[in-house]
């Protein structure tokens, strides 16, 4: 490059690669030491460009530049980063690679934080103590290693880094791992964590799809304290992706074998949304189901079988022979019709079902209690989208008189319109139902936009992404509001039960598993 008599920059000596051999590189930024930049040049920075085997010459000459005074150093990229959540006080061990040579990196935990120098080879493990409870490492890897680590290090984010090639984070506490933002990555170790076969799961759906094999190392060997949890999932959703699934042997980066496990979860079917009906076992049961949008994959799981299927935004019909006293559907459903299956059918669970707004369930031996429980299972609404629920036909219905006593203020209170079916007007219900409180109260929140929160599932804490001290709101699943508090950072759920939650931070909703 040559530059004459043109204000020099510094970041452009960030700009340069890197070279192998010293000196195979040359820069000119000046003619000769008597132009008007010399002074300026003088207080720069040569040293970005002579780490990278870059010489700093007069053009005229062609003779080095003598050494400058300038300290000033490359940017950190504050906009790709891994996010981890570890023990304050103790040392976490890290090894990077970077994008490139003399890639600069900023490491960051409470009020303390580093800028080191990372290259495209592994720089081998060092250790930085934890001033918080949280450590974030800022800048353009491709590697990053945070194994061994054991209980000081109990989850990772890498989704604000998605040129990450490499991860290691085997032998740690980390309860969860997605990697969908990661659509670079080949490989990963993630073996000697507490996952549950959930986390597999979500973890192995989540991979990017690749022409050539990636690897995975789950386990070390069929004694690994994790195998029958693994063995319980569904590592072909990760081989479909061409993902090589294997154990991991020393030295830790080298993936054999190839596992194979029993596990029926299907990436394309929302698995945590689920109808649940409790029926008499050996008996017909028909229902219709339709979805917000074409093409939903859904999954009905009855007894050991296991039948996928696509539906759309009319209805489709199934009809089967029951092999169990619980059927369920799995899926994203919006509308719902298991009317006229008599005393085969005597209690829909929808406490997992979060998108429907529809239910037509006349004509079956559902209970007034059961009937109870399934309104405060229902998603809530608000005022200008209500649900539409028909729990009878007409007036002449056998248990009519009996639904009248069933909850109104709780379909009211989730802003759910009863009707009768024949005639879509409203059903009259008796004031004596009026009085039913459900197992928790509900409260009405407004529909909002999708969150990002992690890890999910959660055993102890939630970390949610862009929250700048807003109000945090915790609900379970029936609506109560369980938890506020105003805070940026990490939210203890530790004291809450095993569960389905939803969360509500300023215009934005997620829902979260705690295990």
């Amino acid at each position: 490059l040559e530059f004459r008599r043109v204000l020099f920059r510094s970041d452009l000596m960030c700009s340069f690669p890197a070279h192998v051999v010293k000196d195979s590189a040359k820069f000119y930024p000046l003619y000769y030491s008597g132009e008007a930049n010399y002074a300026k040049i003088m207080a720069s920075n040569s040293n970005i460009a002579k780490i990278k085997n870059w010489k700093v010459m007069y053009k005229y000459g062609r003779t080095d530049i003598p050494a400058t005074t300038g300290s000033g150093g490359c940017p950190v990229n504050m906009e790709k980063y891994i996010f981890l959540k570890v023990k304050q006080g103790d040392s976490i061990r890290l090894d990077l690679s970077a994008e490139e040579a003399y890639t600069p990196i900023r490491i960051t935990s409470g009020s303390w934080d580093t800028n080191i120098l990372v290259s495209e080879q592994w720089m081998g493990f060092k250790n930085y103590i934890a001033k918080g409870e949280t450590m974030t490492i800022y800048g353009n890897l491709k590697g990053f290693d945070c194994s061994k680590n054991g209980a000081k290090l109990t989850a990772l984010d890498a989704s604000h880094l998605p040129s990450l090639l490499s991860l290691y984070c085997f032998n740690n506490a980390i309860n969860y791992l997605d990697l969908s933002k990661n659509t670079n990555i080949n490989l990963v170790d993630c073996f000697g964590n507490p996952f549950t076969t959930m986390t597999y799961d979500i973890m192995m759906c989540s991979l990017p799809s690749s022409n050539k094999e990636k690897q995975l190392g789950v386990l070390t060997s069929e004694s690994d304290t994790n195998y029958s949890k693994f063995i319980a999932s569904n590592a072909q959703n990760a081989k479909d992706k061409n993902w090589k699934v294997g154990y991991v042997s020393q030295p830790y980066r080298a993936i054999s074998g190839n596992i194979n496990t029993n596990g029926r979860y299907d990436c394309s079917v929302d698995m945590y949304m689920a109808i649940g009906l409790t029926v008499k076992n050996n008996s017909s049961i028909s229902f219709k189901v339709r979805a917000k949008s074409a093409n939903t994959e859904i999954m009905i799981v009855n007894g050991s079988d296991t039948t996928r299927t696509t539906i759309g935004t009319t209805w489709t019909t199934k009809t089967l022979t029951t092999k169990s006293a619980k059927l369920q559907i799995l899926g994203t459903v919006e509308g719902f019709d298991c009317s006229n299956n008599g005393d085969n059918l005597t209690a829909i669970d929808l406490s997992w079902q979060h998108s429907i707004d529809y239910l037509a369930c006349y004509n079956n031996a559902i209970s007034v209690s059961n009937m109870n429980l399934l309104y405060c299972a229902l998603p809530t609404k608000t005022d200008s989208d209500k649900g539409i629920i028909y729990i009878c036909n007409d007036e002449s219905d056998n248990d009519y008189s009996t639904l009248r006593t069933s909850a109104q203020n709780v379909l009211e209170e989730k802003a759910w319109t009863c009707l009768l079916y024949a005639t879509s007007t409203p059903m009259i219900f008796l004031v004596n139902g009026n009085s039913f409180v459900c197992p928790n109260a509900t409260i009405r929140e407004p529909k909002v936009q999708n969150l990002l929160l992690y890890p999910n599932p959660a055993n102890t804490y939630i970390y949610i992404d862009g929250n700048d001290n807003e109000l945090i709101k915790i609900y379970d699943y029936t609506g109560k509001l369980i938890k506020q508090e105003q805070k940026k950072g990490a939210v203890n759920i530790e004291h809450l039960s095993s569960g389905l939650y939803f969360v509500v931070c300023g215009n934005k909703r997620a829902k979260f598993i705690k295990q």
